[in-house]
């Protein structure tokens, strides 16, 4: 089974999901078990408090007027910059990645 992480419409990560059970994520932290596969989102909300970014993973569906949040993301100030430089980082090697495929 292959886990999909999408964000905005923008494919950002595959991965090859082999197991159900915990798993290291590159030898660093645990993964339990009901969060291995994910939950696919095809809207990203955005909002910011005074110390923190709100990040708001929402499907929305048609003939659903109010998208429906399934996972929510709270980013201190101090770390959304990280945040955002795997994000892109990440995306870049996808995008060259595949590029080099094709030719």
């Amino acid at each position: 089974m292959k886990s999909l992480t999408k964000i905005s419409n923008a494919i950002i990560a595959v991965k090859e999901v082999k197991s159900t059970k915990p798993e290291l994520l590159n030898g660093q932290v645990l993964i339990p078990s009901k969060l291995i596969n994910g939950q696919y989102a095809n809207r990203l909300l955005c909002s910011q408090s005074e110390k923190e970014y709100i990040l708001d993973f929402a499907n929305v569906l048609p003939g659903v007027e109010i998208p429906k949040v399934n996972s929510r993301i709270i980013v201190s100030k101090d770390n959304i910059k990280s945040f955002i430089d795997v994000i892109t980082d990440t995306y870049n090697a996808t995008n060259k990645k595949n590029a080099n495929l094709s030719k």
